[in-house]
């Protein structure tokens, strides 16, 4: 009976593997099919796409904990162990003059000028002259180009960018620029980012005043001074905010950099590392873990409390920079190849010569027997079309020729728009990758920027603040201050999915 039950238990456990990948598969399959599905694009359709791909994700996650008895609840569960210790072990090294220097220069650039004075005898001036330096860098020439994530993300009340209407540009050095720089080196992107949701969250609050306002003075909502503020906190979801294998690719990049960045630290100050892992929401990495034991970390000083909550962040900035240049050589060495300019037919008008026989999205090659790539070329050939002249239009669909009414035209709408150059192979994974460093440049410096917010939800930087600001009238204060500004920055998102 022993023996059977036994025998049972390791075939059990060998299925474990098996039937939890068959659920990665039909999740991913999900995922995909709520990503692509046309329903529409009005709030209600994007709102139902939303919450069908959180249920999937939920019940997957549920599912596969209880298969695997993992750590979690509520379709999250932790998938670690000890692989990647020694990965950490190694990096770290007997490099501890370079880590803390590494983690220097991350408080300055977190904190500005006043690091200097907030930390005391924990910075050398040469981590404060480099903080300061990159962090003007990051901010003035990097910081611009974070519009490029707009392509892959959606945001209600921001209409998606293409690759070739991408507005780059580097911010004038006007009066705001300087006061702005004066900040950033005064408090670094702590200040930074405090100042920018405060003035965020003071725009929604001025408008939903003015609403109100007009509803009590005038009788009649005007919804339009609601509808020009759009949610400046983005929940960042692959498969349905963010591309689902990029963005999945590109989140676990960002995890794993910040957690492991902590756990080189740790491991500097001989704190041992327990287990390293991905906190998983269904398929997807929401969160990554160093687990070198919360007791032994408490009894370290300050200073070394503070040089290991920055490494993550810093690790971040840092990476924000590779995926940068990374990026940057893309857009403008290897996507433009991608693409040809192309006459496409944009709407066929009822009752005209064409009508039945054109359709609505062929490209155009040639007109009149002459080869048309852009506007300018269909102007030209077009020139020769008389009045019940005969129209030779050749399209990716077939050949036509089409007689011309009373006024020399056919009846159809062109324009001129970016087609697909490259072979469809080469295509597909050049704009996969581009997706991927596109991601993975805006998420580093996104989550670094957020983990700087003095929030209670395990943010660096609650625990930062907590260190340093010793009245603890001050610490509530500064809490309940942020706190109030994520709750003005979730409004939009409310009147969004009610369709105001």
């Amino acid at each position: 009976m022993h023996m059977a039950a036994a025998k049972a238990g390791k075939q059990h456990n060998k299925l474990k593997p098996a039937a939890s990948a068959a659920l990665v598969v039909v999740t991913f399959a999900l995922l995909v099919l709520v990503y692509y599905l046309n329903l529409g694009s009005s709030n209600w359709v994007i709102g139902i796409k939303f919450i069908a791909a959180l249920a999937v994700l939920m019940l997957a996650g549920t599912a596969i904990r209880r298969i695997n008895s993992f750590e979690g609840a509520s379709g999250l569960y932790i998938f670690g162990g000890r692989y990647g210790i020694k990965a950490i072990e190694w990096v770290a090294g007997n490099r501890k003059t370079f880590w803390e220097f590494f983690a220097e220069v991350g408080l300055v650039m977190s904190f500005g000028a006043l690091s200097y004075f907030i930390f005391k005898g924990q910075i050398r001036k040469s981590a404060l002259v480099s903080g300061l330096i990159l962090v003007t860098v990051l901010l003035f020439i990097i910081f611009p180009f974070i519009v490029l994530s707009l392509q892959f993300i959606t945001i209600p009340g921001i209409h998606k960018i293409t690759i070739q209407s991408v507005p780059l540009g580097f911010p004038p050095l006007d009066f705001l620029t300087v006061i702005e720089l004066i900040s950033i080196f005064a408090g670094g992107l702590a200040l930074f980012v405090v100042a920018l949701l405060a003035y965020a969250s003071a725009s929604i609050a001025y408008s939903l005043f003015s609403f109100t306002s007009s509803v009590v003075v005038s009788h009649a909502a005007n919804y339009t001074i609601l509808q020009s503020q759009i949610p400046a906190l983005e929940p960042v979801l692959p498969g349905v905010t963010i591309p689902l294998f990029a963005g999945i690719l590109a989140l676990a990049v960002v995890l794993v950099v910040h957690e492991s960045s902590h756990g080189i630290l740790s491991t500097i100050y001989r704190t041992k590392v327990k287990r390293v892992g991905l906190l998983i929401f269904g398929v997807i990495p929401i969160g990554a873990f160093v687990d070198p034991g919360e007791k032994q970390i408490a009894a370290l000083s300050k200073e070394k409390q503070n040089k290991i909550l920055i490494a993550g962040i810093t690790a971040n900035y840092f990476f924000t920079f590779i995926f940068f240049i990374f990026s940057f050589l893309m857009l403008y060495y290897v996507m433009p190849g991608l693409y040809k300019n192309a006459i496409v037919i944009s709407a066929v008008l009822p009752n005209s010569p064409a009508n039945g026989i054109l359709t609505a999205g062929s490209v155009v090659t040639s007109w009149n027997g002459h080869n048309v790539t852009n506007s300018s070329s269909i102007e030209n050939a077009a020139r020769s079309d008389a009045p019940g002249s005969i129209v030779k239009v050749l399209t990716n669909t077939g050949n036509y020729s089409i007689t011309a009414n009373s006024t020399g035209k056919i009846g159809v709408d062109l324009e001129e728009q970016q087609m697909p150059a490259a072979s469809s192979a080469y295509f597909s994974i050049s704009n996969f990758l581009y997706q991927f460093v596109v991601l993975a440049f805006a998420l580093n410096l996104l989550v670094a920027i957020f983990n700087l917010l003095p929030l209670p939800l395990g943010f660096d930087g609650m625990r930062i603040y907590q260190n340093v600001i010793k009245n603890n009238s001050a610490k509530k204060a500064l809490i309940l201050f942020v706190v109030i500004i994520m709750i003005i920055l979730i409004l939009p998102w409310i009147w969004w999915l009610l369709g105001i």
